[in-house]
């Protein structure tokens, strides 16, 4: 059975918000390390004896094996954010930043359920953006009834959208699958996708897959360790104004004084 009311998600919110609330203390925090795979039937490119193919996802693959990701979360806030950058010039640069796109991902993301805000910290040609949309917005339906273990996690299934501008300048919207676990009941995941009933352990957008390496509950944070701040640099826009600069040439005209 599929589930799609607002008033059943602002109920599960209120739920995690409440147990959030009263986890963990000020001097721990959660981490979650995630990674990219492919999720391609290479014996059908080797059927059809396309060595250009098989290039790209070998080297998308090595890419991928250098990227790691970290969320930090702790009662109603999250901060997603690369953890492995490579110098330019190194073995496999190229593969690298092809990989970093992969999935939609691309700078960093902070989320607080509470308000109901994600904004994303992102460089877009020449300039710095704070882009800001709705968690709400994804507009999850939930599927109780389909489930499949993760390690040792058993994980519910989740559809959602992902609202984008395609190459020949249309707004399309894009399945996104997430599999997340109630036994571990924070509502936060990788980039923008949070706002279930658990933590998101693996996501799906096309043919990339986003999956949890390390979960790390009740960190204590070192006296170096700052926690969870809110992104403050960048320009400051909303999705939607986000978009109309794209589709506009992709130049962004500053407000005149």
């Amino acid at each position: 059975m599929l589930f799609n009311k607002k008033l059943i998600m602002k109920k599960i919110l209120f739920i995690l918000l409440f147990i959030n609330n009263f986890s963990f203390s000020q001097n721990t925090i959660n981490e979650v390390i995630y990674k990219k795979k492919l999720k391609i039937n290479l014996s059908k490119i080797k059927t059809d004896n396309d060595s250009d193919k098989m290039a790209i996802i070998e080297n998308l693959r090595k890419g991928m094996d250098k990227r790691e990701y970290q969320l930090l979360f702790n009662n109603n806030i999250s901060l997603f954010k690369p953890v492995i950058v490579l110098k330019k010039g190194t073995e496999a640069s190229n593969s690298f930043r092809l990989a970093d796109f992969m999935g939609g991902v691309s700078g960093k993301y902070y989320i607080d359920v509470s308000k109901d805000s994600v904004v994303n910290q992102k460089n877009f040609r020449t300039d710095l953006f704070r882009i800001t949309s709705k968690l709400s917005d994804k507009n999850w339906k939930i599927d109780f009834e389909t489930s499949k273990k993760i390690g040792k996690y058993t994980c519910h299934k989740a559809i959602g959208t992902k609202t984008q501008l395609s190459p020949s300048g249309k707004l399309v919207k894009t399945p996104v699958t997430a599999w997340f676990c109630t036994a571990l009941p924070f509502s936060f995941g990788p980039a923008e996708y949070a706002g279930l009933p658990g933590l998101i352990l693996e996501l799906e957008i096309r043919k990339t897959v986003i999956y949890a390496d390390k979960i790390t509950l009740n960190k204590k944070l070192t006296k170096k360790e700052q926690g969870i701040k809110p992104l403050k640099k960048g320009i400051l826009l909303s999705s939607e104004d986000y978009i109309k600069m794209q589709k506009s040439g992709g130049v962004y005209k500053r407000p005149k004084r």
